[in-house]
């Protein structure tokens, strides 16, 4: 079971959004996996899971325009781990930024550490070149927790349909 945050492609989806996806597609290679989580929630849409973070614009549009609600980094990785070896999974995702919203820029996704939490060192240097940031961080911090804990909540729920 997969819970947390991933970018939102859909300009209609907000922020905190779970992405309950029909499918999970790897980006690097196109393999695709059918999603068939416990319980009756409805499910749309792809959830593509890239090697990295892009903010290019034309790509995120590409994706949206194959069907993809949310972009990712692990979660057809994991489906594809457990799918050899014929184990059950499932991904409960909620939207935690949006490209097109303006609060990331390339200077901001640098300040994060490979394991996702942020290098103080470089987001306090980031800080004192342009202190503005501060109310764009401020606002991807809520949104993050936001997502965070929406997305715990539903794999809550995922656990209790197994029942």
């Amino acid at each position: 079971m997969i819970a947390g945050i991933c970018g939102g492609l859909d300009p209609d989806l907000d922020v905190g959004t779970l992405i309950n996806p029909e499918a999970l597609r790897m980006h690097t290679t196109g393999a695709t996996y059918d999603h068939r989580p416990p319980g009756d929630a409805p499910r749309r849409g792809t959830l593509i899971t890239t090697e990295g973070v892009s903010l290019d614009p034309a790509q995120s549009r590409r994706f949206f325009d194959e069907g993809c609600l949310g972009v990712d980094m692990e979660s057809a990785a994991v489906a594809e781990v457990c799918s050899q070896r014929g184990y059950e999974w499932s991904v409960y995702r909620c939207i935690s930024d949006r490209h097109f919203d303006g609060l990331l820029d390339d200077r901001i996704v640098a300040t994060a550490n490979p394991d996702g939490t942020g290098n103080m060192a470089e987001i306090k240097r980031l800080l004192d070149e342009d202190p503005e940031l501060v109310v764009k961080l401020e606002r991807l911090g809520h949104d993050a927790a936001l997502a965070a804990r929406l997305a715990a909540e539903a794999a809550v729920r995922g656990c209790l349909a197994l029942d």
